[in-house]
């Protein structure tokens, strides 16, 4: 749950951490409360139930101790798990960024491409022109080279982010 979490970011809600294990919520919780007592991980007190970890420094020795072979194959299994709930779409993409050469069926590149077009309107939403470009550049790594009408849309996309970053 630590590595998930990790993977995850700083900050995990614990409805995010039963979707993405698909643990029951009481199950996360009971997994969660030795990292809390042990002082890795501090419960937030405000708003829905979430974790965040006491230092970066944490995360960062997980990650490290996941490694270069485990990290990419628990990142693509979050990202899968997460695609299931349409309402995690932004975390799913988050999960999916940096393993995205990893992924060779059409399917499943089509549907990283319809996440990650969708993280990138909210990433412009919110002004966020560097997530937005990095999601569209993903995106057209990975779209079907035949659909011309979707390549267009994405360089047209792409190219308004780096003229946002501008």
């Amino acid at each position: 749950l630590l590595e998930v979490t990790a993977c995850l970011g700083g900050r995990v809600e614990v409805s995010v951490l039963h979707d993405a294990t698909g643990l029951d919520p009481t199950v996360v919780e009971d997994r969660l409360a030795p990292a809390i007592d042990e002082g890795l991980l501090v419960s937030e007190p405000d708003g829905p139930p979430a974790v965040r970890f006491r230092h970066d420094r944490v995360q960062e020795a997980i990650l490290h101790r996941l490694g270069p072979e485990r990290e990419p194959a628990v990142r693509l299994n979050l990202a899968r798990r997460l695609c299931e709930r349409p309402a995690l779409f932004e975390v799913a993409a988050q999960q999916y960024l940096p393993v995205v050469d990893r992924v060779a069926d059409p399917d499943e590149r089509r549907r990283m491409v319809d996440v990650f077009r969708r993280a990138a309107r909210q990433a412009n939403l919110l002004s966020n022109q560097l997530l937005r470009e990095r999601l569209l550049s993903a995106a057209v790594r990975l779209a079907d080279r035949s659909e011309d009408t979707t390549l267009i849309e994405l360089h047209t996309e792409r190219h308004a982010a780096l003229y946002g970053l501008g």
